[in-house]
């Protein structure tokens, strides 16, 4: 029998081997780049004690997910997931040694906790599973907007030495999440209500919510408009991104408000780098900023920028890099790739098709006449998939579509993180309720653990508990009414509208619980490509009295123009 593994790797030879050269020709371009701007080299271990990490200000260690292991003695070792943290830990443990501002850069491996460590353990698998390359440089003990500067230069630089092209940077501020932070919070009487504020103030940022947002600021007594307005932090964003766009021909450069990190220790600027691969489309290659507090946790209060940025590979983008390097304007939807927007089947469907034809995408035929589920647009820029509720979130998540509409009750059930929010509807208004018959409301908070049937068992476990009830939940995906007509239950929570099907079932609404809006999501790389389309949107939305909300039309002085090159007008 013919082993046709070694063919396979036979054949694969020619292109791992012209991968290898070519990044080694990244190396090398990335150190001759670093070594011309005064940086210096370090070659970082790849693993070291893990006790290393453990903070000297509160004992918590600042890699919780790095994969781990126990040498001959015992010793557990952390092997890098971040060349940031290792290079910190060196320039404290070395602090004596060196002259500061110090500016170093480096290049090496990293290894994902993903890979490496899964819920049973250590997973043995192929070393791309969890390992990628990495370049990165730093300032350390250097306060100055220079600093900031200098390393945007740098990382421009070599995004285009290695290829890169359609390059988008975008710039925000975590000091701007802080000041947000302080106003909601400085008003909330219990430690509970902070812990529950503080929880949805990072829900909203992260899916970039603002109508959530606005609502949470109007709870602190705070119009949203104003504190835009006059918000330091904010100004001083627009001031910075503006520097970097009069400094930089041919990239662009998109303000983020609501742009923050997963990692505490960031104190300032913050920027994330995007790059098209062969198709067009943007892929995330990088990012970095201002990380203050990291080298406090070695004990060494001093100041530090620095970014990192992957390999092509790594990031996402093809191999080839057919895109050429000159090729520097912002990315266009290629005309062979319409862009995909799914519609909810109901009542979603119509008003979604109202509203982005009120936007001047108009479909080529008649929903209402036609059994299709693929819908084209009369210009062949889009395309309408019309897809069940449910599976809303998995088309936008698996990139087969990149906008949709969906109803917010959806997306908290789901607690969808990696998908971004950034416009609420004013159609589709619904309320989440907590209701049954008349005489079991006054028996409901007397029981122990009242049986509740939902749809939403995630969403109405958090909404009872914060009411004091601990429920036993019965997931249902029929009718729900029933479960308390026939006293399965105590109470339902559920989706209401006019609350006819209640009042025709004998059942009231005992109390509301939150109100649900239909709000337009998409990805993090759509959202940054094209940020133009959504604007134009927006203006043709708020015109129409569409719109509660948007994350684009909030901030002052981020004016782009119509990409009307791009897209339909």
């Amino acid at each position: 029998m013919q082993d046709t593994s070694r063919i396979i790797s036979a054949n694969s030879l020619p292109r791992l081997g012209n991968r290898l050269v070519r990044l080694r020709g990244w190396e090398s371009d990335f150190r001759k780049l670093a070594v011309e701007r005064g940086f210096s080299e370090l070659n970082l271990p790849l693993s070291l004690p893990a006790t290393e990490f453990i903070s000297r200000l509160d004992g918590a260690t600042i890699l919780p997910n790095a994969p781990r292991f126990l040498d001959s003695n015992g010793t557990e070792w952390s092997l890098r997931t971040d060349l940031t943290v290792f290079s910190a830990q060196f320039v404290c443990r070395h602090a004596s040694e060196l002259t500061f501002p110090f500016r170093l850069f480096y290049a090496g491996k990293v290894f994902s906790p993903q890979g490496l460590l899964g819920a049973e353990g250590f997973r043995l698998g192929h070393a791309s599973e969890f390992e990628s390359l990495e370049f990165g440089a730093e300032i350390i003990g250097d306060q100055s907007p220079e600093a900031e500067n200098g390393l945007m230069e740098l990382a421009l630089s070599t995004l285009k030495s290695f290829g890169y092209s359609g390059i988008t940077v975008v710039v925000g501020d975590v000091r701007v999440i802080g000041r947000i932070e302080k106003v909601i919070l400085e008003k909330a009487a219990t430690s509970k209500l902070r812990a529950q504020l503080k929880t949805q103030l990072r829900e909203a940022v992260v899916s970039k919510d603002f109508a959530r947002l606005a609502e949470l600021l109007q709870h602190a007594e705070v119009d949203a408009e104003g504190f835009w307005k006059d918000n330091p932090e904010y100004a001083e964003l627009s001031r910075v991104t503006g520097g970097f766009r009069n400094s930089y021909n041919g990239v662009r450069f998109i303000v983020d408000p609501l742009m923050t990190r997963q990692r505490t220790f960031y104190s300032g600027l913050v920027f994330d780098f995007w790059a098209t691969d062969a198709q067009g489309m943007l892929k995330n290659v990088g990012g970095g900023g201002r990380y203050d507090k990291l080298l406090e946790h070695f004990g060494e209060a001093r100041s530090a920028v620095g970014f990192m940025l992957r390999d092509p590979q790594t990031a996402g983008v093809d191999d080839d890099l057919s895109v050429s390097v000159q090729s520097e304007a912002p990315p266009s939807q290629s005309p062979n790739r319409p862009v995909r927007i799914a519609l909810p089947k109901g009542r979603l469907q119509k008003w979604g098709i109202q509203a982005f034809a009120d936007a001047g995408i108009r479909l080529l035929e008649n929903p209402d006449t036609t059994r299709k589920l693929v819908l084209k647009s009369e210009c062949g820029k889009y395309e309408f998939l019309l897809v069940k509720n449910s599976d809303v979130v998995s088309y936008v998540e698996r990139g087969i579509a990149q906008i949709a509409l969906a109803g917010s009750d959806l997306l908290d059930e789901a607690d969808v993180q990696t998908l971004l929010r950034p416009v609420t509807f004013t159609f589709g208004r619904c309320r989440i309720c907590l209701a049954g018959r008349p005489e079991d409301e006054h028996r409901l908070l007397g029981r122990t653990r009242p049986r509740i049937a939902t749809k939403y068992p995630h969403m109405a476990l958090r909404l009872l508990r914060g009411m004091g009830i601990e429920p036993e939940l019965i997931p249902l995906q029929g009718s729900v009414e029933l479960a308390s007509v026939i006293s399965f239950c105590d109470a339902i929570v559920d989706l209401v509208e006019t609350g006819s099907t209640l009042r025709e079932n004998g059942l009231i609404v005992f109390r509301e619980l939150a109100q649900t809006r239909v709000q337009l999501i998409t990805s993090r790389g759509y959202d940054a490509q094209f940020p133009e389309t959504l604007r134009h949107w927006l203006h043709h939305w708020q015109m129409q009295g569409h719109l509660i909300g948007s994350h684009f039309g909030t901030p002052r002085g981020e004016v782009l123009k119509n990409d009307s090159d791009s897209q339909e007008q």
